[in-house]
């Protein structure tokens, strides 16, 4: 009988993933979240051979009209023929809950303070987390995160650069993210925190626990 682990592994497979050897990223495709910033970073380890061999970079949208059109066509843009930057979209059922287990670190390149409900999710799930320095990131990061400067891609690129040779230490900061996690936001604080998230955006970006259950 196929245990969870394994059915897990599986779905990630499907997508052309294998377990921790991505970074990832889920949230508004718009400019302040600067994902541009780990794209452009990400081709640099690239282009000098810094990531390891068949190493992807995930990025997953809400889908929803919080994107910006014309940035999106300027990431895929910039992504063109680069088998290893994959894009998803929450709306096409993107299995959210595996992307978080099986990742190597959760990358939050924001360039100005924004809703910070992925980043949540990624140190709940124990996956280490690299954050633009932005204050809003560290408030909720505390020291459970690793961090760049913001708007910075070669901080950013070297930042990454140094994490995918330190699996250990990557693993390490995981696990004092999650507990510093479990420490300062407990399960009702959390649930606020998101209502509050939602609240602000007028609407869900996704409805989180039940994408969490698929």
């Amino acid at each position: 009988m196929t245990d969870k682990s394994t059915k897990s592994r599986a779905k990630i497979s499907d997508m052309g993933l294998r377990d921790r050897r991505y970074l990832l990223f889920v949230g508004s495709l718009t400019k302040k979240e600067g994902v541009h910033y780990l794209i452009e970073a990400f081709k640099q380890l690239e282009d000098t051979a810094k990531t390891p061999n068949n190493f992807k970079m995930v990025v997953v949208a809400n889908g929803e009209d919080q994107d910006d059109e014309d940035y999106v066509k300027y990431l895929h843009l910039i992504s063109k023929k680069r088998s290893n930057i994959i894009f998803f979209c929450v709306r096409k059922r993107t299995p959210i809950k595996q992307l978080f287990e099986h990742a190597y670190l959760y990358v939050e390149p924001s360039e100005s303070a924004l809703p910070q409900g992925a980043l949540f999710q990624a140190l709940e799930y124990g996956l280490a987390t690299l954050v633009s320095d932005v204050k809003e990131n560290l408030d909720v990061v505390g020291e459970g995160a690793f961090t760049f400067k913001a708007k910075s891609v070669l901080n950013l690129r070297d930042r990454l650069a140094f994490l995918l040779s330190r699996p250990e230490e990557v693993s390490l900061m995981g696990e004092r993210g999650k507990k510093i996690a479990r420490k300062n936001f407990k399960k009702k604080e959390v649930s606020d925190i998101k209502k509050i998230i939602l609240e602000e955006n007028n609407k869900a970006l996704w409805n989180w626990k039940n994408l969490l259950k698929k």
